[in-house]
């Protein structure tokens, strides 16, 4: 059983998932508003689209994955 493409879409749609929340957010809507507008638009449930996200955010705050020193420097 080939399950290449699958996990090539899973992976292009949680990076388009990431992609949206992220838009939302830059729109100015927190973060439930965003995560709802998204669920929606995916027809997932808020949970989905959490579980998604989440990791996301985890490494958007890791500075070995950003390489953002932020406010160390």
């Amino acid at each position: 059983m080939n399950t290449g493409h699958t996990d090539i879409n899973m992976i292009l749609n949680t990076t388009l998932i990431e992609m949206d929340y992220e838009d939302y957010i830059d729109d100015g809507f927190t973060h439930s508003e965003s995560i709802r507008m998204v669920a929606k638009e995916w027809g997932m449930t808020a949970e989905e689209v959490n579980n998604v996200v989440q990791p996301f955010l985890a490494r958007m705050n890791d500075i070995d994955h950003t390489g953002d020193l932020g406010d160390i420097i």
